[in-house]
């Protein structure tokens, strides 16, 4: 039985071929660490990252490409920019559809008395409660976290009016959009973003380990590594301008070849045949058919990702996981999908849901094998 892969919105795959021969080229015949000596293979090198760098920056929509830094992750990304832009005694607002990775240092920082937060509903219907924001906005946050797209449900935030009212409120905002860039458009600039947080090894489809952040004023937010940049060593103090100030340490070169060829393939236009929005509608679609089978609905003025949330009545989201698995060779997640608020909002807690997560070589067929294995159940 051929397997056929929908869990997109957590890495996708399968990666494209010119991803794993970037990264092979970069193993093979460039090896070097940028700034780290003045030979050729370190020139090269610096020239790969520099390029990929800006078409990061491109694609997240900011003219300031020095101001995108590289990560492991968007986790680390998001640690770096939560721990960094607070200080003691600082409140934030974040929402329901946030991911653990937002949550737990929240959580954590809560626990050791150094800040307060307040999570803002999310609707079943995926909108966020802009009356419940406006009120908390009302105690006066520092940093306000908003995912653009839930990973659970697929809804789209409303980026401009949230980061509108957050700078009202006096605040930063900081954007997580693991979920969208590589589907959507992303405006960080024309949107009034303060700072955004990405990873590569989604939508983008590049090599696990990428992913970063950018900051639009680096005075705002401390690093949370300080050593080697290959620059200023004289000096103990480790570097304030960027993109080293959050680039301590060999970063993920490897990695970063291969988000190049990835990003490079995104300005290709895609294979004939439906979009991975289109398969996610006629899926929703089709399952709304079938007895038993409740999907998560959004309300249809909200934009979407291709995620799809269901449950099935009389099995846990885990046993429909296995069985798509053994029966039709679909592989699916399920559960809380490290989000496990927003499940309060959509009644599906504390078992969560079915997910499939569509990508660019996603077919029809899949939605074929999914149907038919929730009818086979």
């Amino acid at each position: 039985m051929q397997l056929v892969y929908l869990d997109n919105a957590s890495t996708s795959h399968p990666k494209s071929p010119v991803v794993v021969d970037a990264m092979a080229d970069y193993l093979f015949s460039i090896g070097a660490s940028p700034g780290r000596g003045g030979y050729g293979q370190a020139r090269k090198s610096h020239e790969l990252v520099d390029q990929v760098r800006h078409r990061t920056a491109d694609l997240l929509g900011v003219a300031r490409a020095n101001n995108v830094a590289f990560s492991a992750n968007a986790t680390f990304a998001l640690n770096t920019l939560i721990h960094g832009a607070l200080v003691p005694g600082d409140h934030v607002v974040t929402t329901q559809a946030e991911h653990n990775s937002v949550l737990r240092p929240l959580e954590q920082r809560r626990r050791a008395g150094q800040s307060t937060y307040e999570v803002v509903r999310v609707g079943p219907d995926g909108r966020i409660d802009l009356e419940a924001f406006g009120r908390a906005l009302e105690a006066g946050p520092r940093l306000v976290i908003v995912n653009h797209a839930s990973n659970v449900t697929g809804a789209v935030a409303p980026v401009v009016e949230l980061a509108d009212r957050a700078h009202q409120a006096g605040a930063l905002f900081l954007l997580d959009v693991s979920q969208t860039l590589g589907h959507l458009p992303v405006a960080a600039d024309e949107w009034g973003v303060d700072l955004v947080a990405f990873t590569g090894h989604k939508a983008i489809g590049g090599p696990s380990g990428t992913g970063g952040l950018f900051v639009r004023d680096p005075e705002t937010v401390a690093p949370l590594l300080q050593g080697g940049t290959g620059s200023n060593s004289q000096s103990l103090t480790h570097p304030h301008g960027m993109p080293a100030k959050f680039e301590a340490g060999t970063v993920n070169y490897l990695g970063i070849a291969g988000l190049g060829a990835a990003l490079a393939e995104l300005d290709q236009p895609a294979e004939a045949g439906p979009s991975a929005a289109d398969l996610r509608e006629e899926c929703a679609d089709r399952l709304r058919g079938l007895p038993r089978v409740r999907v998560v609905e959004l309300d249809d003025r909200v934009d979407r990702v291709p995620v799809l949330s269901f449950t099935v009545d009389g099995f846990y989201p885990a046993e429909v996981a296995h069985l798509l698995e053994e029966r039709v060779g679909v592989l699916v997640r399920s559960g809380l999908h490290c989000a496990p608020l927003i499940h309060e909002s959509i009644g599906t807690d504390p078992q969560g849901t079915v997910r499939v997560s569509f990508g660019r070589s996603t077919d029809k067929t899949a939605v074929d094998l999914v149907c038919a294995g929730i009818q086979s159940l």
